[in-house]
């Protein structure tokens, strides 16, 4: 077996775990579209070799959807 075959397969052995994990997934049926609005306004000043950037950002989020996470250790 080569240097390069060994390295590899060291690698493979990292990379690829043989761990399962089981998972409960749920969505909540009555959940709808979270909306945003966003403004942006910017501006750039240059004198010379220098120069200023000013920017300024809005946005807004109605009905922002989280999720719940649960770990069990």
């Amino acid at each position: 077996m080569t240097m390069s075959n060994v390295l590899l397969k060291v690698l493979l052995e990292l990379i690829v775990h043989d761990e399962q994990v089981n998972t409960y997934i749920s969505a909540n049926p009555n959940l709808g579209p979270e909306t945003s609005e966003s403004m942006n306004f910017g501006a750039i000043y240059t004198l010379g070799n220098h120069s200023l950037a000013v920017d300024f950002f809005n946005t807004e989020i109605d009905k922002f959807i989280t999720g719940i996470q649960f770990r069990i250790l």
